[in-house]
């Protein structure tokens, strides 16, 4: 059995990527797009 281990970037800020409703306002405009 072999084992691939993923490579990651230890000075990366997030676990996750960021969702849209943490990053722009619910009064922001872009939202109407």
């Amino acid at each position: 059995m072999s084992y691939r281990i993923k490579e990651y970037n230890q000075s990366q800020n997030w676990l996750f990527p960021p969702s849209i409703e943490e990053l722009i306002p619910s009064d922001h405009p872009v939202r109407i797009v």
